[in-house]
């Protein structure tokens, strides 16, 4: 397969074209934000809350007392998914609309 591209003629001064936003690709973003904050981000704030609290802990024993609290469950406490996806649908419109009225 050939690659080809063809040169765009670019005027010196003129503001650069605007692209169309395709709303499924932020469709995809959202989920995989939250996808990633899930999984990934959850446990950190888990133990950032139990660094808080207990200043007299370091990482490794603020580990340690989530795990034997709830096993691997308890670095996901706190985690109301249903709440964030509520949030998203309601709110996914109200800012389609906004996007849209920029444009």
């Amino acid at each position: 397969m050939a690659i080809s591209a063809e040169p765009t003629a670019v005027v010196p001064g003129a503001p650069p074209a605007k692209k169309k936003v395709n709303f499924a690709n932020l469709g995809v973003g959202a989920a995989m934000n939250m996808f990633e904050v899930t999984t990934l981000g959850q446990p950190f704030e888990v133990i950032k809350t139990q660094l808080a609290a207990n200043r007299q802990d370091n990482m490794v024993t603020a580990f340690k007392k989530i795990y034997q609290r709830g096993g691997v469950a308890g670095f996901y406490q706190g985690y109301v998914e249903a709440r964030r996806v509520v949030v998203f649908i309601l709110l996914l419109p109200l800012a389609c609309n906004s996007m849209l009225s920029w444009a």
